[in-house]
């Protein structure tokens, strides 16, 4: 059915409608099938209103009316329903799970350069060390040009390793340095984790044939991403040990080798003795390209260390007491080298446990004390402590 033609139809039994009650007082003739146009108009207006709904309802579910003959009406499609959201099976990865890798990631680059700001002001604010401390920045910068220059002109710098070789007398901050190369490492991009292993000779080597191997694996296994500290390593090169050390070295110059640019191997030990060790095999010279040479503190750093270790509990040296600290310095520096048994810094932290004792002892016997007694280091104090340290061989 045309609604259109339905529309004119519902007007034109209206408009009788309205005549019918017009005429209804004047023409009698005609008042039965007039009566009846106002019911006939109501029966089409619901006819109509039935049809609409219909149709509405038809549309809304997609189906054809049933009095269309099953054909589709000519009213315009419905517009088709939105794609669904993709699902957690997407190989594109949500915005969301982008965001938080992208903070994750900020996050950790965060981390390593705090850890390499931290590293690098520690190693600037040890006490001596200028050519180790010149000979690292040295390297920094080599490696922050061959990257600035990478990016530059985008040149690769070679793969190269960066094994050390750590060489001096004993107490001048080897460890602590070695320590510190991790977190510097690793902020420069050259390490992926730069965490510290530490070990020696003794750890490395086994009692028996294959053992030394197997033990070695595993340590270097665990030192990548990071550095393996090896003190007296020279010991490794020790001929009367069977051969043990050397297979030690033969494993480690395959590690140093396939993991070169992300393992760092530091090897130290007296100064002689780790020429001696390096020639020991033709592998050694070509993987430590890099070595740093630690001197004997002098007498006023000597001073500084121990002064230090003064600052960290709380004691403080009387006026008269700073003289005798330093002649005591000096004639343990003097006998320590002529006996060849110094050990820089380390003995300084002997004086000073040496001398904790001996002031607990003095503020004891007094009949009455204050703060100040508890803080106080006088010159009675290095005198007793002058008579211990210079008995001890």
């Amino acid at each position: 059915m045309n609604f259109n033609l339905m529309k004119l139809g519902i007007q034109i039994v209206s408009i009788l409608a309205l005549v019918s009650f017009i005429l209804s007082g004047t023409q009698t003739l005609f008042n039965g099938v007039l009566a009846l146009m106002p019911w006939v108009a109501v029966a089409a207006w619901l006819f109509v209103a039935v049809r609409l709904g219909m149709r509405t309802w038809a549309e809304l579910r997609h189906v054809p009316a049933a009095s269309n003959g099953g054909r589709v009406p000519s009213s315009p499609a419905s517009p088709s329903p939105p794609p669904p959201p993709p699902s957690s099976t997407s190989p594109h990865p949500l915005p969301l799970l982008t965001t938080r890798e992208d903070k994750t990631a900020v996050s950790l680059e965060r981390a390593r350069r705090e850890a390499y700001d931290n590293a690098h002001a520690e190693l600037n604010k040890m006490i001596g060390l200028d050519t180790v401390k010149q000979e690292i920045n040295s390297f920094i910068n080599e490696v922050k040009f061959a990257r600035e220059r990478r990016k530059m002109i985008g040149s690769n710098p070679p793969s190269i390793s960066h094994h050390m070789i750590f060489a001096g007398p004993p107490g001048t901050g080897k460890t602590t340095v070695a320590r510190l190369m991790g977190p510097i490492l690793t902020g420069l991009g050259l390490l992926s984790k730069g965490h510290f292993i530490e070990t020696n000779s003794t750890g490395l080597k086994g009692q028996y044939k294959g053992e030394s191997e197997q033990k070695t694996k595993e340590i270097l296994e665990s030192a990548i991403g990071g550095v393996l500290f090896i003190d007296e390593a020279y010991a490794l090169a020790d001929p009367t040990d069977n051969s043990f050390g050397q297979n030690v070295i033969e494993t480690m110059l395959i590690y140093m080798e396939n993991y070169r640019t992300d393992l760092v191997v530091i090897a130290a030990g007296y100064d002689d003795k780790m020429r001696a060790f390096v020639r020991s095999n033709p592998g050694l010279p070509s993987r430590f390209t890099f070595t740093l040479h630690f001197d004997d503190y002098t007498l006023d750093e000597l001073r500084l260390i121990f002064d230090q270790e003064l600052q960290s509990q709380e004691l403080i040296l009387t006026p008269d007491a700073g003289p005798a600290v330093d002649q005591l310095i000096h004639d343990l520096y003097d006998r320590g080298k002529k006996i060849g048994h110094w050990a820089n810094a380390r003995e300084m932290r002997t004086l000073y446990s040496r001398i904790f004792p001996i002031i607990g002892e003095r503020v004891l016997k007094l009949p009455t004390t204050t703060s100040a007694d508890y803080q106080l280091v006088t010159a009675e104090d290095i005198a007793a402590t002058r008579a211990v340290m210079m008995r001890l061989p």
